[in-house]
């Protein structure tokens, strides 16, 4: 056993603990041509703290005995992320996440010496990555789109793992304040101490290639709402919500990212979407307007293929076709501004208005 495995269940129990104190607190897109927005007139001041760095000079400091006081250390260290680790572990209760706690719990991780090698991890395959480039042009056209909303301090960290995958992936951690981007995540595919049911789709995203993708559709997933249960929602409905959200996605990634990225594709899922693009929306026809669970998750859940169909298949069609509907809807609307279509909620009046009907290929 690797000793990050033993970490891995020992620090995220901690941060349970400290939880539970909280509570208690391109190329084109899919045939379509991304038209990019006027990069260079677009001013950010974008702030990214590392403190994925700090957290290793800690845990060198610690084991050379510089200090060893966790108060020193904390001070010295993390004083300067608190508000982060305040938003991040305490759900930002600031007047539970206390200097005394927090010192505690910084230096429960860099104490750790499962820990430690996590972040020896980090710092050996990522020292050299500097997101910054990136994120600053998906923040400059999302200052662009929204002009309105206050951009976020980004802080990389580093973090333990679940147990289990199904628990859920930290890859990216939102607050009104921050975007926290969990370091750990993007050490590769063959890494060995990801959750051991982590799917090999999903690991082949943990590479920083797909670090602005992952931080677009997180910023998606809480921009865009959720189709309305208590409205008894149909497929067509959660299809067309998803497609906002890519589309989105897309605005935001630009034509310099490559569609299969943006989608989670591989370069042969792309390629069979967009062959099979007409026989897939007529094959789900219909199913448009069922409300079944089984229907909706075969369509919408993230997945190696879509199960109804071959293994070649691109997943998550629903998404895909999504996509095609809103972008053929901007065509036809193209006065429609992003910051108002993300709050459309009338998806089957947009599904109708778009008039997407793609022709199966013979």
């Amino acid at each position: 056993m690797h000793p990050s495995q033993g970490f891995t269940s020992r620090f995220s129990g901690f941060r349970l603990i400290a939880m539970a104190i909280a509570l208690a607190f391109l190329v084109t897109a899919c045939g379509e041509k991304v038209q990019d927005i006027p990069m260079d007139d677009i001013k950010v001041d974008l702030k990214v703290m590392r403190l994925d760095a700090d957290m290793h000079t800690a845990s060198l400091a610690y084991r050379a005995g510089q200090p060893v006081d966790s108060v020193a250390s904390y001070r010295k260290h993390f004083a300067p992320h608190r508000p982060f680790i305040a938003d991040w572990m305490f759900m930002g209760q600031e007047q539970i996440a206390t200097d005394s706690v927090l010192t505690v719990v910084m230096h429960e991780f860099i104490a750790d010496p499962h820990g430690r090698d996590l972040l020896d991890s980090v710092q050996s395959k990522l020292a050299g990555y500097d997101p910054t480039p990136t994120l600053t042009d998906l923040f400059k056209r999302y200052h662009y789109h929204f002009p309105q909303k206050t951009l976020p301090v980004i802080v990389t960290y580093v973090d333990g793992y679940p147990p289990t995958a199904e628990q859920g992936l930290d890859q990216v951690f939102i607050s009104p304040r921050f975007l926290g981007i969990g370091m750990h995540y993007f050490l590769g595919p063959d890494f060995a101490f990801y959750p051991a049911d982590l799917p090999k789709y999903i690991r082949r995203r943990c590479t920083p290639e797909y670090l602005p993708a992952i931080v677009a559709h997180k910023i998606a997933d809480v921009t865009v709402p959720e189709p309305d249960l208590l409205k008894n929602p149909v497929l067509i409905d959660f299809i067309v919500a998803s497609g906002i959200k890519q589309y989105m996605i897309d605005q935001l990634l630009g034509p310099q990212v490559a569609d299969s990225v943006k989608l989670f594709y591989t370069a042969g899922q792309m390629e069979w979407a967009d062959y099979y693009e007409g026989k897939a929306f007529k094959d789900m026809m219909p199913d448009m307007y069922e409300i079944d669970a089984t229907e909706l998750r075969r369509y919408m859940d993230d997945s190696p293929f879509t199960s109804q169909l071959n293994r070649e298949s691109a997943p998550r069609l629903g998404q895909y076709l999504g996509l095609r509907i809103v972008q053929k809807y901007m065509k036809l609307f193209p006065e429609t501004k992003l910051e108002d279509l993300v709050q459309r909620t009338d998806y089957q009046v947009l599904f109708k208005a778009a008039k997407y009907r793609p022709e199966p290929r013979d």
